[in-house]
């Protein structure tokens, strides 16, 4: 019920818009429909736990701190 309530609603805002905004809406759903999410699940990844060094850890941490949230003006 809800389904083709929404199905409807949209399809009947779709049918007011120009040729060139329905473009924009297929190709923006057909991005959607390729976007699936693909990943590892979390036990698959506890084998790499420990796997770097603390000493190493404490670097890139210190890297992270020191270099994120700064902005390049000359950059963008």
């Amino acid at each position: 019920m809800v389904n083709s309530t929404i199905e409807k609603d949209i399809n009947d805002r779709i049918a007011r818009l120009s040729l060139e905004r329905k473009k924009q809406i297929l190709k923006f759903i057909v991005s959607l429909e390729q976007d699936q999410i693909q990943g590892v699940p979390g036990k698959e990844l506890c084998q790499f736990a420990g796997a770097i060094d603390k000493d190493d850890l404490v670097v890139i941490d210190r890297a992270i701190e020191e270099s994120c949230e700064q902005v390049d003006h000359d950059g963008w």
